[in-house]
């Protein structure tokens, strides 16, 4: 039985070659989150930079007073936990949980459309840093009202050692 060759059509393969390129350029989505520092303290106001503390995501950050930046092909949810001691011995905190969006287009089906694009989408989120003063609790006035609540029998004032019985008695 003889061979049969199909010829091969030029305009196929070419087009087959355009339609491999652009599935090999194609762009990606990507995720990013943009958290601004706190606010530096105003001049002549209490308040260094050094006593500054941010945590966001599971990285100690360095500069108190740099933006932070965070990219992942994934959608985000980045924890900022920021801490701030003025020189009055004041405490500031700041916590947020920031994610970036889902957009329609990284979304079934639309996803088989935008995926093989040569462009590159990105889902944006952004937080700023906003301190809150940590209110400060008088010790005896909340050991008074858990007594009056009945939560707490204890006297607020500290004891060093408790009394020793004398030798041979039971406690």
């Amino acid at each position: 039985m003889p061979s049969v060759h199909h010829p091969v059509d030029a305009a196929l393969v070419r087009a087959v070659g355009v339609l491999a390129a652009l599935l090999m350029c194609a762009g990606c989505d990507t995720h990013e989150v943009r958290i601004a520092p706190p606010p530096a303290a105003a001049p002549g106001e209490p308040g260094d930079q050094s006593f500054t503390i941010s945590v966001i995501g599971v990285t100690i950050i360095k500069d108190p007073l740099a933006e932070t930046v965070i990219r992942n092909p994934l959608p985000l949810e980045v924890p900022i936990s920021c801490l701030r001691r003025e020189a009055t011995g004041a405490m500031s905190r700041y916590e947020n949980d920031v994610r970036t969006p889902l957009p329609w287009y990284q979304r079934f089906p639309a996803d088989m459309i935008s995926d093989p694009l040569p462009w590159t989408f990105t889902a944006h989120a952004e937080a700023a840093i906003e301190l809150s003063p940590v209110p400060t609790a008088d010790l005896a006035a909340l050991a008074a009202s858990a007594r009056a609540d009945g939560y707490a029998r204890i006297d607020v004032r500290p004891q060093a050692h408790p009394p020793a019985a004398a030798p041979g008695t039971a406690p």
